[in-house]
């Protein structure tokens, strides 16, 4: 995982693919981002974002995820988000893996927590184990983008 800054990208310069990204990101205001989810392609039609509105959740345990193809990049526009974060050990497999989605949910408790804030961003990495859109301290709307990076 990597925790950044959208204002310090230049230091991402050498992960061509996450740095396509964020130029991207960076160019994006908290206004453009409406009610309706908008995916935005970045290099191609593989790698791309979506921008969209969500309201956090207090979940005890949160739902965990992991990806096996792709890279998330989780950036904030308005609000704070946490995203819970860990490894494998005591999580075990809730439903099937999705295959158009590269989605698996598991179950289990991480006690790890990154509190992602306007022009922040976490990378998640092909199997961390993560859960996103969680309440910081209360409920509330955020605006932001997951990008997807696709590795395998």
């Amino acid at each position: 995982m990597i925790y950044g800054k959208l204002e310090d990208l230049q230091y991402y310069k050498g992960l061509k693919e996450v740095y396509s990204q964020l130029t991207e990101l960076s160019k994006v205001k908290a206004e453009d981002i409406g009610p309706e989810p908008k995916k935005v392609a970045v290099d191609g039609d593989v790698n791309y974002f979506t921008l969209f509105e969500a309201e956090t959740k207090h979940l005890v345990p949160p739902r965990l995820e992991v990806h096996h193809r792709a890279a998330d990049i989780h950036c904030v526009f308005e609000g704070v988000e946490a995203i819970w974060y860990g490894d494998y050990e005591g999580t075990e497999p809730d439903g099937e893996y999705i295959v158009e989605r590269d989605v698996a949910f598991l179950k289990g408790v991480k006690e790890n927590v990154c509190y992602v804030g306007p022009g922040e961003f976490l990378i998640v990495f092909p199997e961390e184990i993560h859960s996103p859109l969680n309440a910081s301290h209360g409920c509330e709307k955020i605006k932001k983008a997951v990008g997807k990076i696709f590795y395998k």
